[in-house]
């Protein structure tokens, strides 16, 4: 098997990594279908975070708060490795029967576009 000479290594290295550098696109993450819960119920949403970067899961939309609220969103961190990733637990509350959708993005509160989005289809039915 030919070896690749180490000029064409280096090049090849420097196109990868531009590549990574420069093409890296937000990302969008829809869910496949829709969350069904009851009115009253808990909706919770946990995401990995690693907030030492400056990145935070943040809510960017919700298309009728009166049917799905958030109660709170807390961070949890990892206690084993000082710096790494931790996660975050978003905390919703199905308030009434409906239908709306719920958009967090993972973005540094000082740049313009998010790193990445996700976007949650929620139903509410009614209790019973």
């Amino acid at each position: 098997m030919k070896s690749i000479p180490t000029s064409k290594k280096i090049t090849l290295l420097s196109f990868v990594i531009v590549l990574t550098i420069f093409g890296c696109k937000a990302q969008n993450k829809v869910a496949d279908s829709t969350l069904n819960y009851t009115t009253g119920e808990e909706i919770k949403v946990e995401l990995e975070q690693n907030i030492t970067t400056g990145y935070r899961w943040v809510q960017a939309a919700n298309s009728d708060s009166t049917i799905v609220t958030l109660v709170k969103s807390e961070y949890i961190s990892n206690e084993e490795i000082i710096g790494g990733p931790g996660k975050v637990m978003f905390t919703f509350k199905a308030l009434k029967p409906g239908k709306t959708t719920i958009e967090l993005q993972y973005a540094r509160s000082w740049e313009s576009k998010p790193a990445e989005t996700r976007t949650y289809n929620f139903a509410i039915s009614a209790k019973k």
